[in-house]
């Protein structure tokens, strides 16, 4: 009995620690400038199915993200961060959405 619960445990710590094997970890440029915007551009993935990472660096506005490719996608997630008003190299925020950004908020858009 003892070692049946032994193995049980083993396997347990194992199955527990394997990692997702769907889990994508990506880097992409996002532009921003403060706090605020870190909170934003973070916020517009907190609810997103399948995201397990999500963090934005301010001072070298980069974003890394690791999510779950069964469950979205890097494109999803891009969309999901310009519809909060961020621009990222390839995926442009709405004006409109720019434009209602905090003053200290508004970064120099790329062209």
């Amino acid at each position: 009995m003892k070692n049946t619960l032994i193995i049980l445990s083993a396997m347990l710590v194992l199955m527990t620690s394997c990692e997702n094997p769907n889990e994508t970890t990506k880097q992409l440029h996002v532009y921003g400038n403060c706090m605020m915007c870190e909170d934003k551009i973070e916020g517009a993935l907190k609810e997103v199915n399948g995201v397990v990472v999500g963090d934005w660096n301010r001072k070298t506005k980069q974003m890394t993200l690791t999510f779950d490719s069964t469950k979205t996608s890097l494109l999803n997630l891009k969309k999901k961060i310009a519809a909060v008003g961020y621009d990222m190299d390839d995926v442009r925020a709405e004006d409109e959405v720019y434009q209602g950004l905090h003053k200290c908020c508004k970064y120099e858009r790329p062209e």
